[in-house]
């Protein structure tokens, strides 16, 4: 439900397969309340079903990464949670820790990349959709983050 949930463009559709995936993984956690992916998930789920409460969701996934300082899905999800608010630093503390973990993850390099152009650092930027470029990404992307890349002054 998690994946489906990240995809779906629909309000009714994003409120259903998040409910769902959240009982899933409540069920996960009653029989294994140390998984971590499990909470993982139920934190993104549960900031996105409550934007007027988001508070919780997030220190389900802080509280990940507290058990688990380099929890790969979890720094991510905070970083773009920090991002989401503006806070950048944050955010690229967060991010920088998904790269040096895993190099291959473009999701975080791209965020790392916006959240650099943000606080004004252009070579940051360049450097990071460069480490993007390396990864088995699609041509049409590839194009796209090249251009991005001479753009930038």
């Amino acid at each position: 439900y998690f994946e489906a949930f990240t995809f779906a463009l629909d309000s009714t559709k994003i409120r259903t397969l998040g409910q769902k995936g959240y009982t899933a993984y409540e069920k996960v956690l009653s029989l294994n309340e140390s998984n971590l992916l499990a909470q993982t998930k139920m934190g993104v789920i549960y900031k996105s079903l409550n934007p007027q409460a988001p508070m919780k969701g997030i220190q389900m996934v802080s509280a990940v990464v507290k058990k688990d300082p380099k929890n790969e899905l979890a720094l991510f999800y905070l970083g773009t949670f920090f991002a989401e608010r503006g806070a950048f630093p944050d955010a690229i503390d967060r991010l920088e820790k998904v790269v040096a973990i895993n190099p291959k993850n473009p999701d975080a390099w791209i965020y790392l990349a916006q959240c650099y152009e943000e606080t004004g650092k252009p070579e940051k930027v360049k450097e990071a959709l460069t480490n993007v470029l390396a990864l088995d990404i699609s041509p049409e992307i590839k194009k796209e983050l090249e251009k991005k890349i001479k753009s930038i002054r």
